[in-house]
């Protein structure tokens, strides 16, 4: 094989090597720009977790306060009935 014939050889294989090496380059920038719309939408799913937790801890305290209101309305009525009795009672 003469040296042109070597040359030739490598040239097709270095061309076709750049080729590969582009594609590549391509779809690294593609899988970049994808990361970069994920790591947001994580970001605006982070804030929105946020959100409804402190949504979450703000209702159960609404219930757990209204959960007291309910006892103590009870206690009330209970004791109310019980006086109504008593005067029935008499």
């Amino acid at each position: 094989m003469t040296d042109r014939e070597r040359l030739s050889q490598l040239e097709e294989v270095v061309a076709e090597m750049l080729g590969k090496q582009d594609m590549l380059a391509e779809d690294m920038a593609s899988l970049n720009v994808k990361m970069a719309g994920l790591n947001s939408e994580i970001a605006h799913l982070k804030a929105k977790i946020t959100r409804l937790e402190s949504k979450t801890d703000k209702h159960t305290q609404m219930l757990a306060e209204l959960q007291h209101d309910i006892r103590d309305g009870q206690a009330e009525l209970r004791s109310g009935i019980d006086s109504i009795l008593t005067l029935l009672k008499k």
